[in-house]
């Protein structure tokens, strides 16, 4: 019996995967795997910064197991990781990415690019390396050329037309291209995105191998994507790509629901027909591939001459069968997806590593935290700097400087705590704390509020406005949420923001006390007592307005306990508000 492929590997025949910085951090460990009996190290990030296509291939069941099948739950330097993956199919991703990883470092020593990107930019597929990973997996079924075959036969056909399928290295021969014949809309669509993006007509797989022990053909390509603007290339006996037919089993069918690869291909090569006036347009459609593979199945059929006189098979009048021709029923699952190389923060690598998945963090959330800073901004100097106070009584309270005191110490210890235990605390956690903290500053501004309301018996003075606005924008945070979770395809994944969505339910549910405060409970009687509410187009009505407003409220200290205060209305000066409104 032959030896254990893995005891044959000696330590000093370990591959390494890429250069790993010798500032690494402590998180970033190294792994050691065995891929069916070679050794290769590679560091956690470099590893997680594989496209998730490829990491499905070599960790299916999202574990590492070890050379018994046994599930790895606390990961040391020791432990060597078995994979069943080809490895020679494994070096070759690692030296296309290395291949990436090197210009990247020469473009950023050029400074040829920026530094900060959104993550819809296009631009970041001209500044960033850009592969395109195209993935086929193969599964045939094979018709017993004659009646009769036992089962070690039937292994060794199968073999044989394994064999023969690897051999067509051609890409596009799957979608069943040939010069002269027509595809159906959706493999036009498909064929021409590639070939506009990087890929050649008659490219071949720059990987190709028959899984063992199974009737599976496994088929890589990591092709760099083309950055500059150019036409679907056409070769000779094939021109400008022009919509072909598939092959006998896909023109034969009706056509059927559209896979999202199709679909997406559809857009892209639309796009691009238009006379390609943007640059780049279709390199930019495949941003949509980017983290997020799609994929695309389909079925035929095929037949093959194979040799099978070892087998000493005979026909049905007894006479040896030399060739013969078999046929096969064919699966074809194509995976495309994109990676961008060096588009990779530490906080999006924290969020993947605990949900599984990247946040679809869009630019609005940037810019809405960005408009409530700055308008806080603008009412703290209004108070501070420009005087506009309704009384001196309007002071921070001790218990809110305790809470600002409390933030801004727990943020900095907790800060230096993830700095110097990185790896059991990350800094996603302290973002959530900070958001949980952003919750119950937000309930100890809606529930006095809602006190107050309720001790006036009055809503009066109070713009009811900026309370719709408030629900209307957690309605929309709320709404994101789905919408994100629907891309995703897990619904569960709105509860992985949960700073937000828990944010969301709360204005929500205080903007609707409001409501009925103001709608309900207390309309009919200020309008007994002040009248419908009127708009204003003057200065003096504005100033008239704001006096009844000072002297309803001269009182409203009066029933807490701190009677020395002394509540005095600062005078306004009617030229001095002239000068300051429009």
């Amino acid at each position: 019996m032959a030896h254990n492929l893995i005891t044959q590997v000696q330590q000093h025949e370990e591959t390494p995967v890429s250069q790993v910085p010798t500032d690494i951090d402590d998180y970033n460990t190294e792994i050691k795997m065995n891929l069916r009996g070679q050794l290769f190290s590679i560091t956690k990030d470099d590893l997680m910064a594989l496209p998730e296509s490829i990491l499905l291939c070599l960790f299916p069941n999202g574990v590492f197991v070890d050379m018994n099948g046994n599930i790895i739950t606390n990961l040391t330097e020791d432990d060597i990781v078995f994979v069943n993956f080809s490895p020679d199919c494994f070096q070759y991703i690692c030296q296309v990415f290395d291949t990436a990883v090197h210009d990247l470092q020469l473009s950023e020593q050029a400074g040829q690019h920026q530094q900060i990107y959104d993550i819809n930019d296009p631009n970041i597929l001209n500044d960033k390396p850009s592969i395109i990973v195209l993935r086929e997996d193969l599964d045939y079924y094979c018709i017993p050329p004659v009646a009769g075959l036992d089962a070690d036969a039937m292994k060794k056909i199968k073999l044989f037309v394994g064999e023969e399928l690897v051999k067509n290295t051609k890409i596009f021969d799957g979608l069943g291209y040939e010069p002269g014949r027509q595809l159906k809309p959706a493999e036009q669509h498909l064929l021409d995105m590639l070939c506009s993006s990087g890929f050649k007509i008659d490219g071949e797989w720059g990987h190709r191998s028959l899984e063992p022990g199974k009737t599976v053909v496994f088929s890589l390509a990591l092709v760099r994507l083309a950055t500059e603007s150019s036409e679907a290339p056409s070769v000779e006996g094939s021109p400008s790509l022009k919509p072909m037919s598939s092959v006998s089993s896909l023109s034969s069918q009706p056509e059927k629901r559209k896979s999202r690869l199709s679909t997406l291909a559809h857009a892209v090569s639309r796009s691009g027909s238009r006379g390609r006036k943007e640059k780049n347009s279709t390199a930019t459609k495949l941003l949509l591939f980017w983290r997020k593979p799609a994929r695309k199945c389909w079925w035929s059929d095929s037949v093959l001459d194979i040799d099978i006189s070892s087998l000493r098979i005979k026909n049905a009048n007894g006479q040896p069968l030399s060739h013969s021709t078999i046929k096969i029923h064919i699966r074809r699952v194509w995976t495309l997806e994109l990676s961008v190389v060096g588009i990779h923060t530490k906080i999006q690598y924290e969020f993947y590593l605990r949900h599984d998945k990247y946040p679809l963090i869009k630019s609005n959330d940037f810019f809405f935290g960005i408009h409530g800073l700055l308008l806080n901004l603008l009412l703290i100097s209004q108070a501070y700097f420009w005087r506009f106070k309704k009384n001196d009584n309007q002071v921070i309270s001790r218990i809110c400087k305790l809470v600002y005191a409390t933030l801004v110490l727990f943020s900095a210890g907790y800060g230096l705590i993830i700095h110097f235990t990185y790896g059991k605390r990350y800094w996603i956690d302290l973002l959530t704390s900070l958001g949980m903290a952003k919750i119950f500053m937000s309930v100890c501004k809606n529930i006095p509020q809602a006190i107050y309301n309720y001790n006036r018996k009055s809503t009066h003075g109070w713009p009811i406005q900026m309370v719709w606005l408030d629900f209307a924008g957690a309605v929309f945070s709320f709404s994101q949420l789905f919408l994100d979770a629907y891309v995703a395809g897990d619904i569960r994944s709105i509860f992985n923001n949960l700073p937000k969505f828990l944010l969301s339910i709360e204005v929500a549910l205080a903007d609707l006390v409001f409501f009925t405060q103001h709608y309900f409970l207390y309309y009919q009687t200020d309008n007994e007592r002040f009248g419908l509410s009127k708009s204003f187009h003057s200065y003096s009505a504005i100033l008239e307005e704001d006096q009844n407003f000072l002297r309803e409220h001269q009182h409203d200290h009066d029933h807490e306990p701190f009677h020395n205060i002394r509540c005095t209305v600062s005078p306004i000066d009617k030229d001095e508000l002239q000068r300051l409104l429009p």
